[in-house]
């Protein structure tokens, strides 16, 4: 018991070290997403919904093709978004520990994903 009491007490600094550069790197991703321009992001956010209801109303009245090519142009404007790319650059500083917490922000594999299958079929 005294044995591992010691041992306890021996990596005590170490864990501390280690919680206290997690929240460093936490801390200093959160202060990366707060530097993005949140008019940009609310711009982002309407020019998205007016596209997803775009893009539905061309799934319903069978236009695919359209559909995907419209998708595909959608994708090459958001992909040159300062907003986007400050925020992938916030992401990559985020501590191990937590970057499976946090959504995937590879609009390279997204883009792929919805090269494979038409978007109409994905937003079923």
């Amino acid at each position: 018991m005294r044995k591992n009491l010691f041992l306890i007490l021996l990596w005590l600094p170490v864990i501390s070290f280690a919680e206290q550069d997690l929240m460093a790197q936490i801390q200093e991703m959160t202060k990366c997403m707060q530097s993005i321009d949140q008019k940009e992001i609310k711009a982002l956010e309407k020019k998205s919904d007016k596209f997803s209801k775009g893009i539905k109303q061309l799934c319903k009245s069978g236009k695919k093709n359209k559909a995907q090519e419209k998708a595909m142009q959608f994708r090459k404007e958001i992909m040159h978004s300062n907003a986007l790319k400050v925020m992938r650059q916030c992401i990559k500083k985020a501590p191990e520990a937590i970057k499976d917490m946090i959504p995937k922000m590879d609009l390279d594999e997204i883009v792929d994903e919805y090269s494979k299958d038409s978007v109409c079929d994905k937003m079923k």
